[in-house]
Parts: C-alpha cells; structure tokens; sequence
C-alpha cells in the first residue's frame, strides 16, 4: 500500500499500518465525538488566531463534572481498599509506567489511570476507571473501562420483551462478573460515552489487556456502573441516512477516529480535507471566532435551523453549498418531496419511471407497473399525496425540480422549510407564514401570564418570574442550590400562580399561561412539583401540575411560533424577541453567563453577591418581558 493510497472505512482499525498518519501525535479519547474542524485547529492552529476561552457556563459544568468525578472516586476508595489511584500531578510517562505496572499485578481497581500509549493506533487515554476482569490466554489480567459522567445513565422501563433492562453493578461489587439486570430499567444510550469507552479498549487491545468480553461502564448520577457491550449494534447508522440499521460502538468510533487522523495528516500536509460547518459544539469551541465570520462569509447553508451535518453534505454534494443556492430552489417540488417521504415514497425511482412513460400516464398506473426499471412501486399512501399536490400524471412527475428530486432519498428533513427560511434570509424579510398557514393565530385570554425560570448549573430551579398586567414577579432564593431550595421557590410560585387561577375564575375571566419552550418550563414544573411533594407534604402538587400542563391554559409560545412562522435563522428566544424588536438591558444575557452570575450571587459575599442578585432578577424579568414583547409582535405581523 502507498503511504499516500486511501484507506476504506473498515481498515481504519487497530493494527492496520497507516504510514500517511504517522507523524499524527496520539489523539485522546474526546476526538471522536468532536467536530473534525475543531480536531485539526486543535492539533494545528490556524494562523494568527487566538483560542476563545471557554464559555463561564460551560467552564462551571466542566468544573461541576470534575467535582462529581471527585466524590465518586473518594466514594470507591472507601469501599475498595486495594484500589490504587493514579496521581495528576504525575509526569504522563510516569502515570502511565504506574498504571502499566498495576495491570502487571492485577490491581483490581484502578482509579484514573493513564494507559500506555498505542502508537500503531495513534491513541492515548485517561478512562475514570480500570477494573479487572479475567485471566487472558497469554496469562495477563484484562481490564474493563469505566468512565464517571455527571448525567443520567439509567432510561425509561423497557417497550417491549425485546428490549433488555440494564446490566448493572453497584459501587461496591464493581466488578462485571456479580453485575445483574436491573428490574425496571433500560440503559441510557449516549453516543460519546460509548465511543470514549469504545477509545479506551482499543488502547487496550492494542496493549495486550483487552478482555474477551468488549464491554464498558458508565457511572452515572445515579451512582451505578451502567455496562455497554461495545461489539454489538447500539447506535442508529447514520452515514446513510438509514434509520432501521445499527451498528456497534466500536465500529462507529473506528470510522470516526481513523477520520479525523486523517484531517489531521491532510492539514499538516497543506490540503485540509475539512471545512467550517455549523453544530451545537461551535457554542462553546475554542475556534468560533475563526469559525463562525467564516460560515457567514460563505453563506453556508448549516446557518439555516434544521441543517446539520447529514443535511449540509447532502446539499453540498448535490451543488447547493449556499443559501442563496438553496433559495433558487422549486419549493413546490420540494413540497411534494418531503411530503412522498413522510409516506416512505421513494420520489427519485418514481420521476426515473416517468421520464420514461408516455406523459399522461397516471401516477397510479406508474405505481402498479412495477419492475420495469428496478424500481419499488410507491404505496398507494404516496399516490394520494402526490395527488394532494397535484402530481397525477408523469409529466408532473418529469416536470418537478431535478435536484430536488435528486434530493428525495438524502437525509433532509423539511426541504421546503429550509428553501423558505432560505428565501426569507436572502430577501432581507424578518417572518413570513409557513406555507398552508391561513392566517397567524396567537392563543389569548383576558388574563395574560407569561413565565420563565432559571437554574443553578446543577438544575436547581432557584428563581420563578411571573408577568402580569406590566408587573414583573419574582420568586427566588439564594440559598446554596439544593433539592429543598427547588421545593421551596415552586411552593412560594405555584401558590401564588394558583392564587391568580382561581381569581380570575372568580370572576369569570380565562387565563394562559405562556412560556418559551416547554421542555424546560415543563420539566421544572414537574421536578419542583415531586421535591415539593416529598420534602413538603405537597402530595398533591404533581397531579396539579400535570393537570396545569395538559389544560387550555398552558401555551408553549415557542411552539406557536415555530408551527406558524419561518425566519430562517434560530428559534431561540434571544433571537426571535430581538427580531421583535426587543432588547435586554444586560450587554451579555444569557442562560450560560447567568450561571456564573448564580455562583457568585450565592457564594459572593458583600457588594458582588447583590451586584449578581440584582443583574439575575433583571435578567429575569427581561426574559418573560421578552415572551409577552413576541406575543405582541406576532399579533402585530401583516397577514
């Protein structure tokens, strides 16, 4: 093989020579979950650019994380006295001789570890835990990764027979051997634990410590190992756009990794193979003052909501790499593509069988002549959506836009949507209505709440804001963020909410209740809810939220606003209540930044810790100001 040939997806694995990777320094454990961009300016900077330092909430979950990490190791030692830990302030190549001798003598708990370096692989890691596992045929001990993450790792109950509960050891029997089924629940499933595991144990085949079972844990909050096997399908394949396939962790992080040694080699060697493209990292990577002038600069069209990666390539495949190139496209074409997809109709080998039919010949009559050209007939579900847009006979079908129908099989979702948000970014608009929206219709009652919280970065919920009738009322503590704390601002809140429910009934007047985007109003609601019922005696506040939730009175205003308008550009309430016309008093206001205000606010002292009180109230109010500001703004809108 060249040192400079292609290597196929498959033999970008363990022990294969990739001599035009080389001179890449051993990667650690993150790289495979990053964007390949940030992966290559990590390794080569670009010139004359300066990493940003990390966002302050960012920075305070990663020191959050840290702290977790701490309290489970101190945990583990207390219960594994023959455990041993591996200094950070240990050189890495003495770390790693110390962690290479434990495994020579089958330390049976091995806390932060440093493995030796694979340099076939071009790997280096740091797993939160080594334990032992078996005897290995050449007499060696085997080791399992174990990594501590500050999230859930326990899922729902299972959907089916099918569907195995965890496999689960407690913090006192580590050890694969004694672990048991849990008898409820599923494994939480997460991409970039499992191909972190997935880094860790190739390190350790490629060392000689594998064990013949490729399994790896998660430690959780819950504070339980979580086994993955890392050899079996696991995650949804998704190079493909292919949603019924899976494939297994270590297949995926071979792909992945072997990748981004790549666009490292390729930038060293002066052809970057990689260009910017926007993902939900860019917020807090080192590289978006470089990254994010250049999106724009191009006009790339991973700017548009709804445009990942998946959806980028395919559109830059096809020739459509801006978006004033995806503007240009037949939105009624894509109409019909996207609504044939949401059928499962296969558009592109339906128009190839028209191009070669007489052009009156009806749709129908396509679809039962199946087998001419190899193609699968689309289900008569696909014939009356064709129909509902007014495609009934092969010259439609011939006639529709040919790159989006070349468009039909790739992964998009919502083609239409993003040529409209398109459109209204190239035309200079601000909002115009989703297509088959008749008219703009804004949820109103005689009493108008608008609502909106803020958590401390452990997800205490600390601080309830209220706007009714121009006055802004806040429900608060400052104590150190805490299950009770939580309880307690949602009792002082949900009374007083339900204080303003009752009036209003009283006097015969209706209520909504608006927030932006449910999904954490909600869950704060229901969390507040279940610690006020426990901690409290409020036994009945889950049940009065839930009712609260599924009544006409709760509006989820981002909703409203989504399933209605197109603007082309986020959804998020900053941008959307800016495009509104409103504007925060705070030069910086956002739900990152006010989790540092909170540290301080709570563990500040004197002048610095009202500073923060005071700017986090504000910020507040500007908040739920903000929700009534698009309310207003939407009613204003020209139809």
């Amino acid at each position: 093989m060249h040192p400079e040939d292609p290597i196929e997806p498959a033999a970008l694995d363990r022990s294969v020579p990739r001599l035009h990777v080389s001179a890449v320094a051993p990667q650690r454990e993150r790289v495979a979950t990053r964007c390949p961009l940030r992966v290559q300016f990590d390794a080569l900077p670009p010139a004359g650019v300066e990493p940003l330092p990390m966002p302050v909430g960012a920075q305070l979950r990663a020191d959050e994380a840290m702290a977790f990490a701490a309290e489970v190791f101190e945990e583990l030692r207390s219960h594994h006295l023959d455990s041993i830990t591996i200094d950070d302030d240990l050189h890495p190549d003495d770390a790693q001789d110390l962690t290479h001798h434990a495994m020579d003598v089958g330390v049976p708990l091995i806390i932060s570890g440093w493995l030796p370096v694979d340099l076939v692989g071009r790997r280096s890691g740091r797993p939160s835990l080594l334990v032992r596992a078996e005897r290995r045929p050449d007499g060696r001990w085997a080791y399992h990764p174990i990594d501590v993450k500050r999230h859930l790792t326990l899922g729902p109950e299972p959907t089916g027979a099918e569907v195995p509960t965890a496999l689960v050891s407690s913090l006192e029997r580590l050890a694969l051997l004694g672990a048991e089924r849990h008898p409820e629940r599923t494994a939480r499933t997460r991409t970039d634990d499992l191909l972190q595991l997935a880094h860790h144990h190739r390190i350790l085949e490629a060392i000689g410590r594998s064990s013949a079972d490729a399994v790896g844990g998660v430690v959780g909050v819950e504070r339980q190992v979580i086994w993955h096997r890392l050899d079996e399908g696991a995650l949804s394949q998704r190079r493909d756009g292919s949603v019924a396939s899976s494939e297994a962790p270590l297949a995926r992080y071979d792909a992945e990794f072997g990748h981004r040694l790549q666009v490292i080699a390729a930038a060293a060697a002066g052809d970057p193979i990689v260009e910017p493209v926007l993902v939900k990292e860019c917020e807090s990577c080192p590289w978006r003052g470089w990254c994010i002038p250049e999106l724009h600069r191009a006009d790339s069209t991973s700017l548009l909501p709804g445009i990942d990666p998946r959806a980028w390539d395919a559109l830059r495949r096809h020739g459509v790499a801006t978006r004033a190139r995806l503007a240009r496209l037949d939105h009624r074409a894509a109409l019909v593509r996207d609504a044939a997809r949401g059928v499962g109709g296969r558009l592109g080998a339906l128009v190839a069988a028209a191009r070669e039919a007489p052009a009156h010949t009806p749709v129908a009559q396509l679809a039962a002549s199946d087998g001419r050209g190899g193609h699968e007939p689309p289900s008569e579900a696909v014939v009356a959506v064709l129909a509902e847009h007014h495609v009934d006979r092969a010259e439609d079908l011939a006639t529709l836009d040919p790159t989006v129908v070349a468009l039909a099989d790739e992964p998009i979702r919502g083609l239409a949507g993003a040529i409209h948000g398109a459109r209204v970014i190239t035309e200079g608009s601000v909002a115009e209505r989703r297509h088959g929206v008749p008219e703009l219709v804004v949820p109103s009652a005689d009493v108008e709440i608008d609502i909106d919280m803020e958590n401390a970065v452990d997800g205490t919920v600390y601080l309830w804001g209220a706007l009714v009738e121009g006055r802004y009322h806040p429900f608060v503590t400052w104590d150190v963020p805490s299950r009770a704390a939580d309880a307690e601002v949602f009792v002082r809140f949900w009374d007083w909410l339900g204080a303003r429910r009752s009036a209003a009934a009283d006097e015969g007047r209706t209520v909504a209740i608006y927030c932006w985007y449910q999904g954490a109003e909600a869950g704060a609601l229901r969390k507040g809810a279940a610690a006020a019922a426990e901690l409290l005696g409020r036994s009945d506040a889950p049940a009065e939220v839930e009712a609260l939730l599924d009544g006409p009175e709760w509006v989820d205003l981002f909703e409203v606003f989504t399933r209605q308008l197109v603007t082309g550009t986020g959804a998020g309430l900053k941008v959307v209540a800016t495009l509104a016309g409103f504007a925060w008093r705070d030069d910086d206001p956002s739900g990152e930044a006010s989790m540092a205000w909170h540290a301080e606010a709570v563990g500040g002292s004197g002048r610095s810790a009202e500073a923060a009180r005071t700017r986090l109230l504000a910020y507040n109010e500007d908040d739920v100001r903000a929700t009534a500001a698009v309310r207003s703004w939407m009613r204003a809108l020209e139809p």
